[in-house]
């Protein structure tokens, strides 16, 4: 019984060696199952460059995609937060010409007391003080929001223009992968096509690195900012209504 799968065990080995010397095929598959499992070392692109290549070849185009969406929607991003900073700019000047109104109301109460009208309501001074004191913390809060959306411009842009490095280097990449198909093709590989075989790897390893540490993100996930009046702002309301024009 023994003897019977000790035969059996060789007959497999000796199908299997075969198999892998005369079917280039099975060859490729079994070698580029191995590269996207463990990675394509020197030696196994040195053992079978056509199955590298048609590897890569397939990867980098799938990149190519997944890094062509990403720089769309980076672009998307950056006209987001474009218009929330101007439309936190408008907020901001908005709130500084009420906070001038109040203050103008404050300072002729102080000649013709109260209450006053002003900005369509009429305000006791305590009510008044409180109203500029929301005001100001307001106008805080957008000061900070466009801060952070500006942070988040600058982030972004080096997002994308990481992104369009790794488009550039890929295209080019893809470009000169048929012609080394040919070279290797007639077994003529020389140690320069090796080394652009090196890059290309390392080139689809950039690629995974940009698209999973550069996410696209919400301009909330960006700016990490609410534009409800902020707690532990400290503004001097008295300072405003009776310092210097």
């Amino acid at each position: 019984m023994k003897a019977k799968w000790l035969i059996i065990g060789v007959v497999i080995v000796v199908v299997a060696v075969v198999a892998w010397r005369k079917l280039p095929g099975l060859r490729t598959r079994a070698t580029n199952a191995v590269g996207q499992v463990g990675g394509w070392t020197e030696e196994a692109r040195q053992t079978d460059p056509l199955g590298f290549m048609d590897y890569a070849e397939k990867e980098l185009n799938q990149h190519m995609s997944q890094l062509k969406e990403a720089r769309r929607n980076m672009q998307e991003a950056l006209q987001r937060i474009a218009d929330e900073t101007k439309r936190n700019g408008d907020l901001l000047e908005s709130a500084a010409t009420l906070a001038h109104k109040f203050r103008g109301a404050y300072r002729k109460a102080m000649v013709g007391g109260y209450p006053v009208e002003v900005a369509g309501g009429t305000y006791s001074r305590e009510s008044l003080i409180e109203q500029v004191r929301l005001v100001m913390m307001q106008s805080a809060n957008y000061t900070k929001a466009i801060d952070d959306l500006g942070r988040a411009t600058k982030a972004a842009g080096a997002t994308g223009q990481s992104i369009l490095t790794q488009i550039t280097d890929t295209q080019a990449a893809l470009a000169s992968l048929p012609a080394k198909k040919e070279i290797a093709r007639v077994n003529k590989l020389t140690g320069r096509t090796q080394e652009l075989l090196a890059q290309i790897d390392a080139l689809i390893d950039r690629n995974e690195t940009v698209l999973k540490e550069s996410p696209v993100r919400t301009v909330e996930e960006l700016v990490h900012t609410d534009l409800a009046p902020a707690e532990g702002i400290d503004v001097d309301v008295m300072a405003f209504l009776e310092g210097p024009e």
